[in-house]
């Protein structure tokens, strides 16, 4: 049977000829330096023949070398060609997007801007506290969370998408409501709203408290961060939350806290399989650099 040449063959002697080098050449195509060797060597070993002399400086091409990129380097402008016309035809044009957030006042400025460029994609939102959050991620109910905290899990994608810090909020006829920083003995003998549901808001308030050796008695807890928010704002105690979410109440005001940060990064996740959907990456693009 006749070895004919192959089309990885002259891309990859195309590469080389453009690049004058085997390095850069397997850095624009994105593969090995060995797997260019390779095929340039195969390409010469069918013919018999040079096409590069290797230097330590590179690769320059022979005489024949030189003749045969004049021929094959029109398929480099094919290949944009058709990459171009491909890309286009794969544009964000329609498909959908489940979201998953533990509030909306976070996530809707994003919402907003995705619909108003991709008004063809159906977007959903579901809402959370972070264990509810994490979990419809990892089960694939959602396609994109927007989750609290650091990030670890491998099989996540994560790209920083902003940073809040953790304040108290009270009623604006609190005594607090005047204060520009408040300390954890500060709040002994307050009624500390609390979530105890999981979330990253009780986790780090738990941590505030405890680097202060102070251990709230009086508590009540609710189920949500809107409830934390609403009780506050009647005076049924002081709570906790991070500062982007509370919105514009006017019945309420946020107070910063002493001590070692409290401030943490929100990430947009994905599962590193759903990345390559032109969908959600178009998400990922609209997240201010």
């Amino acid at each position: 049977m006749t070895v004919k040449l192959t089309y990885a063959q002259i891309r990859a002697f195309n590469a080389v000829a453009r690049d004058g080098s085997f390095q850069k050449a397997a850095e624009s195509l994105g593969v090995t330096q060995p797997a260019i060797t390779l095929q340039v060597r195969s390409l010469e070993d069918l013919y018999s023949v040079v096409l590069f002399m290797r230097t330590k400086g590179g690769a320059k091409l022979t005489k024949l070398g030189l003749d045969l990129f004049q021929i094959t380097q029109s398929i480099h402008i094919l290949e944009t060609e058709v990459d171009e016309l491909l890309s286009r035809q794969s544009e964000v044009l329609d498909g959908s997007i489940r979201l998953a957030a533990g509030s909306p006042q976070l996530i809707m400025a994003l919402i907003k801007k995705y619909k108003d460029k991709y008004p063809n994609v159906k977007l959903s939102l579901e809402l959370g506290n972070y264990e509810e959050v994490s979990a419809a991620l990892f089960q694939n109910r959602v396609d994109v969370a927007l989750l609290d905290g650091p990030i670890d899990n491998e099989r996540f994608y994560s790209h920083f998408y902003l940073q809040q810090e953790l304040v108290l909020v009270v009623s604006n006829t609190h005594p607090f409501a005047k204060k520009q920083k408040l300390r954890a003995d500060d709040l002994i003998t307050q009624t500390i709203l609390v979530r105890g549901d999981g979330s990253y808001t009780q986790k780090t308030m738990d941590e505030w408290f405890s680097r202060a050796r102070i251990f709230p008695t009086s508590t009540l807890q609710l189920s949500s961060r809107d409830a934390i928010i609403e009780a506050a704002a009647n005076g049924m105690g002081v709570g906790f939350v991070f500062d982007k979410e509370v919105g514009s109440d006017p019945r309420i005001r946020k107070v910063a806290l002493s001590g070692r940060t409290t401030r943490c990064n929100e990430s947009l996740v994905c599962l590193k399989s759903q990345f390559r959907r032109n969908t959600i990456k178009a998400l990922y693009n609209l997240i201010p650099k």
